[in-house]
């Protein structure tokens, strides 16, 4: 967040201020978002609730149902993270020459975020599904959205 920040900072100032753009700070601010969509989106599933999730009829079920409904929801996330990891490894795979325009950076570079990210969500989903089939109360990180965080 905060080289996205400066990018974008010393880019305006350059165009704005000086008169004399500089192409790189968008190139360095479009790689910091997609480092930090990605690297967010993966550390959110390391929350028990940490993504957007509807419940108007899981919070009706009760016992087995709702079990059920949470070990189906998380093989749904994993099939979902895997299949955005394998497309990463495709788009890298495609892009093994690529350079960007100005700073000429291997565009893998930028783009291996996305099966990484991948694996580490893949990670806390299997860690939750394993939690769900198994009935134990897993501790993830921070309190669930539910309960009061003081």
């Amino acid at each position: 967040m905060i080289v996205m920040t400066l990018a974008v900072a010393l880019g305006v100032v350059a165009r704005y201020g000086f008169n004399k753009p500089l192409l790189w700070t968008d190139e360095i601010a479009r790689a910091s978002l997609v480092w930090l969509t990605f690297v967010g989106a993966a550390q959110l599933f390391s929350y028990q609730n940490g993504h957007l999730k509807l419940t108007y009829f899981t919070d009706k079920m009760i016992g087995p149902t709702r079990r059920a409904s949470a070990i189906v929801t998380n093989a749904v996330e994993l099939v979902l993270v895997v299949i955005v990891g394998l497309g990463g490894v495709v788009l890298i795979h495609f892009n093994t020459d690529a350079v960007t325009s100005s700073l000429e950076i291997p565009v893998y570079l930028l783009y291996g975020i996305i099966p990484l990210s991948s694996l580490a969500a893949a990670y806390f989903i299997i860690r939750k599904l394993a939690a769900e089939i198994s009935g134990e109360n897993l501790e993830l990180a921070g309190k669930p959205l539910d309960q009061d965080p003081l």
